[in-house]
C-alpha cells in the first residue's frame, strides 16, 4: 500500500495491475493536462474521484520513483523548439522505473490536434550518462518515421529528474491520473529540490473530453503550463524563453540547492 502521507489518502480504492493499466489506460496516444497543487488538495480529489477507481499497485507498492535523464543537443535544440512552441518538438529521454529496475528510451511529440503521442523501447543495458550509437538509432528510426527528420547531431544528456509517481485508473472512462511529489532536478554539480508539499498532477485522457479533468476543475483547480525538462532547465541553465516557466516555478518553490 501507499507509505506517503500524501498519497494514503488513496489507500481504500482497489488495486490495479500494470497489465491492467496497459489494457485500459495504457494511452501512448493522448490527451494530457497538468495541474500544481499542495499535497493537501489530494484528500478532496479522493473523494470526489469515482467509486470505481483503482491505483496501480506492483508487488505490494503504490508509489514508484521515476529516473529520467533527458537527452539535447548542446545548444538544447529540443528545449528552445518547446520554448517556440514548434510543431514538430519533441523531447528525448532515458527513464529508469527504480523498483522495477525496467530502464526504457522515449520519445514524446506533439500529434494531431495537441496530442500527446509517446514511442517507447526497453533497453536492459542503459546507460543515461551517455548518448551510445544504439540509442541514437532508435531515436533518429521513430524520428524519421513521424516527422521525416534525422535525429539531432551531438545528442548528450542535459539534464536530469527525480520524483515519486502514484497512478490511479478510471476503468470505464479509459483514463488515468498520475500524482508526482519530491520533483528533483540535476545537472552537472548542480541539484535543486522543489517544495515537497507541492504536487503535479496530470489527467491522460484518450479524447479531449475527459471526465477527470472536470473533477480537477471542480477543486478549483487550472491546468498549467509546466514541464519538467523546461523547469530543469529553466532552473539549471542561463535560458532564453525560461520565463515561459516562471509561473509553475513559483507554485513549485525550489529549495536550496543540494550538492549532487
Amino acid at each position: 500500500m501507499s507509505t506517503s502521507p500524501a498519497f494514503a489518502v488513496f489507500d481504500h480504492f482497489p488495486s490495479a495491475s500494470l497489465a491492467d493499466l496497459e489494457a485500459v489506460a495504457g494511452l501512448q496516444t493522448r490527451f494530457d493536462r497538468k495541474f500544481i497543487a499542495p499535497a493537501s488538495v489530494l484528500a478532496a480529489l479522493a473523494q470526489r474521484l469515482d467509486a470505481g477507481t483503482r491505483v496501480l499497485e506492483i508487488d505490494g507498492r503504490r508509489e514508484f520513483a521515476y529516473d529520467t535523464w533527458y537527452v539535447d543537443t548542446p545548444d538544447l535544440q529540443t528545449y528552445r523548439d518547446h520554448v517556440k512552441g514548434r510543431r514538430r518538438r519533441f523531447k528525448l529521454r532515458a527513464r529508469t522505473y527504480v523498483e522495477r529496475s525496467q530502464s526504457m528510451l522515449e520519445i514524446k511529440f506533439k500529434g494531431p490536434r495537441g496530442r500527446t503521442v509517446k514511442r517507447r523501447v526497453v533497453h536492459p543495458d542503459l546507460d543515461p550518462r551517455q548518448v551510445s550509437a544504439d540509442v541514437e538509432r532508435f531515436f533518429d528510426g521513430v524520428l524519421q518515421e513521424e516527422y521525416g527528420v534525422a535525429c539531432p547531431p551531438g545528442l548528450r544528456p542535459s539534464a536530469r529528474t527525480w520524483y515519486v509517481r502514484t497512478t490511479l485508473i478510471d476503468p470505464e472512462l479509459g483514463e488515468r491520473v498520475t500524482v508526482d511529489r519530491g520533483l528533483e532536478v540535476e545537472s552537472g554539480d548542480r541539484r535543486v529540490r522543489f517544495d515537497p508539499g507541492v504536487v503535479l498532477i496530470e489527467a491522460k485522457s484518450p479524447t479531449i473530453r475527459s471526465g477527470t479533468l472536470g473533477v480537477l476543475r471542480s477543486l478549483g483547480l487550472q491546468p498549467a503550463a509546466v514541464s519538467k525538462y523546461g523547469v530543469a532547465v529553466t532552473t539549471l541553465f542561463d535560458q532564453p524563453g525560461g520565463n515561459r516557466w516562471f509561473p509553475a516555478l513559483r507554485q513549485l518553490a525550489p529549495q536550496p540547492e543540494l550538492s549532487a
